[in-house]
């Protein structure tokens, strides 16, 4: 990362504006927003849609005020810096008690809605993977695609009578969903966190 800030100083990476300067001859578009800009260096790392949107995140985080910088300056100022303190919280998998599965679910959409497709595997308290299945689905939405996901990790599971499963999913949305009480899947979910305790699956 030092290496590509130093670089981008120094205007040293090859992006279209470069090399036509180099004498290449080439249709310039800049495949990191919408509007297909002109790919000077500048766009690329500091006014394009998806520069300004990092760009702003981070430097709130850090409290740098972005108003006017050229890229240059943006750079020594982010370089120089004195961050606060980076508070994070570690995120791990889990394995279940023994005598348990677990079955971690998940949706892959690509937009919303868009092409989507759902997976989940199944893994004993050694972490050993039992079983796993994907597939695609037609377009649909990101909820709609977590939903199956859970839908057909269900089905595999009772089907081959498996009944002590912990289910996760990366859903919090679907697990306050499938949490609520009077649902049938109440008991086999915890809606404070992204995982199902499930101790024996609904028939």
């Amino acid at each position: 990362m030092s290496f590509l800030v130093w670089r981008a100083w120094k205007y040293r990476v090859p992006v279209d504006e470069v090399l036509q300067k180099m004498g290449i001859q080439l249709v310039s578009k800049c495949w990191c927003c919408q509007e297909s800009k002109h790919e000077t260096l500048p766009h690329l790392f500091l006014t394009s849609s998806t520069a300004s949107k990092l760009w702003r995140l981070f430097a709130n985080f850090a409290g740098i005020n972005m108003g006017g910088l050229q890229l240059s300056l943006v750079l020594i100022r982010w370089w120089t810096m004195s961050c606060r303190p980076l508070y994070y919280l570690a995120v791990s998998w889990r394995p279940p008690e023994q005598g348990m599965l677990k079955c971690n679910t998940d949706g892959v959409f690509k937009g919303n809605p868009g092409r989507s497709c759902y997976d989940f595997c199944l893994r004993n308290h050694r972490g050993d993977l039992i079983y796993a299945q994907g597939k695609e689905i037609l377009k649909t939405t990101n909820i709609t695609a977590e939903t199956i996901a859970v839908r057909e990790a269900l089905y595999h599971c009772v089907t081959m009578g498996l009944s002590m499963i912990s289910m996760e999913t990366d859903s919090l949305f679907l697990v306050k969903i499938l949490s609520r009480v009077g649902n049938p899947m109440a008991n086999c979910f915890n809606g404070g966190r992204h995982q199902a305790n499930g101790q024996n699956l609904p028939g």
